[in-house]
């Protein structure tokens, strides 16, 4: 059975935890990409017990860490090849 990892790898994915100001910030910003066609998920840190900041945008072994502008999140998305769907 595959990992949570590995179920993410090639994929976007927000790191947040609900107790992180920021990570509130950041995950507003990804839920507008995302009704814009961004196909990036968010996910709990608990899922990540290898991330120890967050927010962080991962993209498999590629991170940011983090909050980051909406224009930001974009350009490093279109960056990454991630374009809207």
């Amino acid at each position: 059975m595959q990992s949570k990892e590995d179920m993410s790898y090639g994929k976007p994915v927000l790191i947040v935890s609900e107790t992180c100001p920021p990570c509130q910030k950041a995950k507003k910003i990804i839920k507008k990409l995302q009704t814009e066609g961004y196909d990036v998920k968010i996910e709990d840190i608990s899922l990540h017990p290898d991330i120890k900041r967050v927010p962080t945008l991962k993209v498999g072994s590629k991170r940011v860490k983090g909050l980051l502008t909406e224009t930001q999140y974009k350009k490093l998305l279109k960056d990454w090849k991630m374009e809207p769907l």
